[in-house]
């Protein structure tokens, strides 16, 4: 089986059993909501309504007190959305989730969303989701690499699920799990995404998750309009992640312990749901009312603030739902009210509320997450009309660039602020801190007497081609750095300072230096310090021994030289070790990987028995041994590994080289 294959075959199983994680939470849900509020009405805001004051009030902090507790002890890190969680496992753990967080989340989500918590289903079915593939890839034992695609996998099939949305969902991996569209490994995600929705049409109903009229088309001189709202959709944004801060600073320090703070939150979202109960749960009801123009404008203008406090309160306290379904809803509250708006002042506007509102959600979710590609896709596969695509893609592009311009943080990316993480470059930092100073400096470099005069330094700068040079002592102690930049303030002197000037007094006395046992980043960190293009490399136990110096040229090269080859590797992994095929894959100039049978002279003769090695100067990567009706297996051998005749070895090497070998057989 190739690998390719193996990979959907695995994604098909993630899309199954996250659309199943979907479907469950929905009915869970369901079925706590009743025990609280009832089940009479036909919609959950109005049970609610129904429901005596004193349950609305306490049936959140219930809930609260509930799985506080429970996350405490079993997996704190099912606290909150769960999304950045999902993205610090792809870009810090290589893709390890523990199995229990799909248990855990699916619990406690369904408590807090059921009795009353203002979150939504689609964070917690993403990091279901997340969990479902991390635990599978690491229970077959694949790579980082692989074990990525799964966590993505499981993302997508989570907000597919949760949306009926196929294509949104792998987008939704793609642009905020993985963020990156050059992603090699795209088709198993796609898989996850329709499978879950399959299985979600199958046992949820296939129905839309939103009842959206039927979209007016917008003329050219109405998009004004519509750039209007995506400003109001990037300043709205910025108000709720600071909200979100404030809250998150807020429950920090409330002096009570952490399983306890839940309670308290839920307490604070019974008080709002006494004036609101709009913003308890999913909220779909209310969503559904502005988009068919069912709902005063003056509610929805309170809604906007209400639903943005219940939300971060439910959240920031530690309770655990989703981030999306509440952008969704503030985002149709401000579609509302601004169609209200231009209904009522602008001559242009030629839709009506519920199509601004429409719009709006999509817009507003691009400017919380700074992913516009995957709110579009969503809203988009909602309406299944093509006439809204303009208005989409003007409101969600508008609308995020406000939003960056107001704060670099998106609304998963805030908590990792906090923690320190820098999400979109920790890629690259993981990379570097595997990369050592022993591995790219240089032991060429030139030194400067302390004690050398001015000429003296002048002269060896100009006839050298370095731009830093270390001065030391007579005992070859490093006491400073000269840089071109340091001899510019001496070069305008006069030439009676000039002649008392010696190199001491030129050499930069407070440097950074770093060991052979520093990592890349660490050198490049404290360039930046220093603002230093160079920096001396000095003995771990001797701080004042130079032994070479690393310069950022030749970091960055390294940097680019690894991201190649891991890019090959990835590419490669595919084209090498099919069953039954013999081949050659071109790696560089000159140089090529090859899969070759072992030759007659070699059977029988253990790898050190060979000689390979030394006499044909290949390297023998890994060996295809074959198996029962003309299946191979890969194995890495040791060198006492005895040659067997129908083996194939995967060799590497010059191609002159491979070619000799390839002519024994």
């Amino acid at each position: 089986m190739s690998e390719h294959i193996f990979m959907i075959l695995i994604a098909i199983v993630i899309g199954v059993l996250a659309g199943f994680g979907a479907v469950g939470i929905r009915f869970l849900v369901d079925e706590i909501s009743k025990i609280g509020f009832g089940g009479e009405g036909k919609r959950l805001i109005d049970n609610i309504r129904q429901t005596p004051w004193y349950i609305v009030l306490l049936f959140p902090a219930l809930g609260g007190l509930i799985i506080g507790p429970i996350i405490h002890r079993f997996a704190p890190e099912v606290r909150g959305t769960g999304v950045p969680e999902v993205m610090i496992s792809v870009l810090q753990k290589g893709g390890f989730m523990r199995a229990r967080v799909a248990i855990i989340k699916f619990i406690v989500s369904a408590i807090c969303i059921g009795t009353g918590g203002s979150s939504g289903r689609e964070g917690p079915v993403v990091q279901i989701g997340a969990s479902i593939g991390s635990a599978i890839g690491q229970f077959v034992k694949l790579s980082q690499n692989r074990l990525k695609t799964l966590v993505a996998c499981g993302a997508a099939a989570g907000i597919a699920a949760a949306f009926n949305a196929p294509i949104g969902g792998a987008l939704f991996a793609v642009e905020i799990i993985l963020m990156d569209f050059g992603f090699t490994q795209f088709s198993p995600i796609v898989i996850s995404s329709v499978v879950a929705t399959v299985i979600s049409h199958q046992f949820g109903g296939n129905f839309a998750t939103f009842l959206v009229p039927p979209y007016e088309p917008a003329n050219y001189t109405d998009l004004i309009n519509y750039l209007h709202l995506g400003v109001w959709c990037g300043v709205f944004a910025f108000i709720f992640l600071k909200t979100l801060n404030l809250t998150d600073r807020a429950f920090e320090v409330l002096p009570v312990p952490s399983y306890l703070k839940p309670f308290f939150g839920g307490l604070v979202v019974g008080c709002i749901a006494l004036w609101r109960p709009e913003v308890m749960g999913f909220g779909y009801d209310s969503i559904n009312e502005v988009l068919n123009n069912q709902m005063i404008w003056g509610i929805a203008l309170i809604l906007i603030y209400a639903k943005m406090f219940a939300t971060a309160t439910t959240l920031s306290s530690g309770g655990s739902g989703g981030i999306f379904a509440p952008s969704l809803f503030i985002g149709a509250m401000i579609g509302g009210v601004f169609g209200h708006l231009a209904n009522q002042f602008s001559p242009l506007a030629v839709g009506t509320p519920g199509a601004y509102a429409l719009v709006a959600m999509a817009g507003f979710v691009a400017a919380t997450t700074h992913a516009p590609i995957t709110a579009m896709i969503i809203v988009f596969e909602l309406t299944n009309d093509y006439q809204i695509i303009l208005p989409l893609m003007l409101v969600c592009i508008v609308g995020t660039i406000i939003s960056s311009k107001l704060t670099r943080e998106s609304v998963y990316t805030l908590r990792l602020f906090s923690r320190d993480v820098t999400v979109q470059k920790s890629s690259q930092i993981n990379l570097l801190k595997s990369m050592y100073v022993r591995d790219n400096y240089s032991k060429d470099f030139e030194t400067i007497p302390d004690k050398a005069s001015f000429n003296e330094v002048v002269n060896v700068m100009v006839n050298k081609s370095d731009f830093y040079f270390f001065v030391v002592k007579e005992k070859s102690d490093l006491v400073g750095v000269i840089s071109l930049a340091n001899m510019r303030t001496f070069l305008f002197e006069g030439e009676d300072l000039q002649s008392v000037v010696i190199a001491w007094d030129m050499a930069n006395q407070n440097f950074q230096k770093v060991t052979l046992g520093d990592s890349c980043h660490e050198a490049l960190e404290k360039m930046k310090m220093d603002r230093a293009e160079c920096l001396p490399v000095v003995d771990l136990i001797d701080s004042t021994q130079i032994i070479g110096q690393i310069r950022r040229k030749d970091i960055l090269d390294a940097y680019q030289q690894e991201i190649e080859t891991q890019d090959l590797a990835s590419n490669l992994a595919n084209r090498i070790f099919k069953r039954n095929q013999l081949q050659q894959s071109h790696v560089m100039d000159g140089f090529s990987i090859a899969e070759v049978h072992a030759p007659k002279q070699f059977w029988g003769k253990t790898l050190i028995e060979s000689k390979i090695r030394r006499k044909y100067e290949v390297e023998i990567l890994s060996i295809k041994q074959s198996r029962d009706e003309g299946r191979y297996v890969r194995i890495f051998p040791k060198a006492e590994y005895t040659i067997q005749p129908e083996d194939h070895l995967i060799i590497a090497g010059e191609e002159e080289k491979i070619t000799v070998l390839q002519n024994l057989t």
